[in-house]
């Protein structure tokens, strides 16, 4: 099926689910309601049971055979088995598909779906041994189109097994290689360093090459830290492009008024420090959204003002960098270009890691009130940036 009539039925499908998906109230009514319509999305004919079984029985070994929710087949053997849940994905449920997929010698790919979140696993290694991560998951509600482009490759018309599987692998080793990058960008390893330093450094080369000094180590992994800062600044967009999308209007003004376009270094600002988080906190660049405040520009996680990562503002001929505690309380630091970013990644990263669930909130504790000691704040941060602050 051509692209865009493939999109245009997911988007149908997406205003169905955004319907339908609070009324259900079982597995039984996921799998009927939100899992065999998006199937037959996919071009297979959810009447036929010659093509899609509900409730297929499967020998796992126990007292009494287990049933899976939904399998497709092909050629008369089951290709795909999907296990339907209502709620939340849970790690058990991913063991019972485990399953499945053991006793299902034909089968080549296991999906887990509540109906809108879906993740779709294979046997890259193994055959008939699921991978203990999917190799492709998105949210139907939310989807973006390089997510439906894959998602049409198991269209009935055009779905090859080994084609897919490629694709599979594909992925897999993309994210297995983005997870070992983001490890050593947050930690560099001594192997990883002296693979990297070792073309440049003498010592790392030789019958000396693994007896450099605990501080020359420590200090090249530092520098190690530096240069991947330094590539994620060099990677920025030199101009503006069609990520001015991501701008959203402010209630108050209208997407003509001119003044509410970011400036070149406005857009630096975002991109540096969207490529950050993507590439250090693993969220989805297309999560982080640029907005126009009173008094400057603001970066919101999924769009929301409840979700604050970053204010740049200008204020007394000053340009401010805003930071946010986990009570969206926020503290002005005074900004000097990316390198400043990179003093406060952290903080930054610890907003994100809050509003997408990886951390609790912290208790709540005695503070002063911004307002009041705003300038105070500032005074300082400007003494810690220009070396002057007696301690950090």
């Amino acid at each position: 099926m051509e692209f865009r009539a493939f999109k245009n039925q997911i988007k149908s499908h997406t205003e169905f689910v955004n319907t339908e998906k609070d009324h259900t109230t079982s597995e039984a009514d996921v799998r009927r309601t939100l899992v065999l319509p998006l199937f037959k999305n996919l071009g297979y004919n959810t009447y036929s049971s010659s093509e899609v079984k509900t409730e297929f029985p499967i020998d796992t070994g126990r007292n009494r055979p287990d049933q899976a929710d939904l399998v497709i087949l092909r050629d008369g053997k089951p290709c795909i088995v999907v296990e339907c849940k209502k709620g939340d994905i849970e790690p058990s449920d991913r063991r019972q598909l485990e399953r499945y997929f053991v006793s299902l010698h034909d089968t080549k790919f296991g999906v887990l779906t509540n109906g809108v979140r879906y993740q779709f696993y294979s046997d890259k290694d193994d055959r008939n041994v699921m991978e203990d991560q999917p190799f492709f998951e998105f949210d139907i509600t939310d989807m973006k189109d390089e997510e439906i482009e894959t998602l049409r490759y198991f269209h009935r018309g055009i779905f090859d097994i080994n084609a897919v599987a490629d694709i599979a692998g594909d992925r897999m080793c993309t994210a297995g290689i983005k997870q070992r990058i983001l490890s050593e960008m947050n930690d560099p390893t001594e192997d990883f360093v002296r693979c990297v330093a070792r073309d440049f450094v003498k010592s790392f080369r030789g019958p000396t090459a693994l007896k450099q000094s605990e501080n020359q180590m420590m200090r090249l992994k530092a520098s190690t830290k530096k240069a991947f800062d330094s590539v994620i600044v060099d990677l920025q967009p030199a101009r503006r492009t069609s990520a001015q999308s991501v701008v959203a209007a402010s209630e108050n003004t209208t997407a003509n008024n001119a003044t509410n376009d970011p400036t070149p270094e406005e857009w630096e600002w975002f991109y540096t420090i969207r490529t950050a988080l993507v590439i250090r906190c693993g969220c989805k660049s297309n999560d982080l959204y640029l907005r126009k405040i009173a008094d400057g520009f603001a970066i919101y996680m999924d769009n929301s003002q409840r979700k604050p990562i970053a204010h740049l503002i200008v204020r007394g001929g000053k340009t401010l960098l805003g930071l946010f505690d986990d009570y969206n309380a926020r503290r002005l630091c005074s900004y000097d270009g990316v390198e400043t970013i990179f003093h406060c990644i952290q903080e930054m990263m610890s907003s994100v890691d809050l509003h997408t669930g990886k951390r609790e909130r912290l208790a709540k504790t005695a503070q002063p009130s911004p307002d009041s000691e705003e300038m105070e704040e500032i005074d300082q941060h400007v003494k810690i940036h220009k070396g002057e602050a007696d301690t950090i």
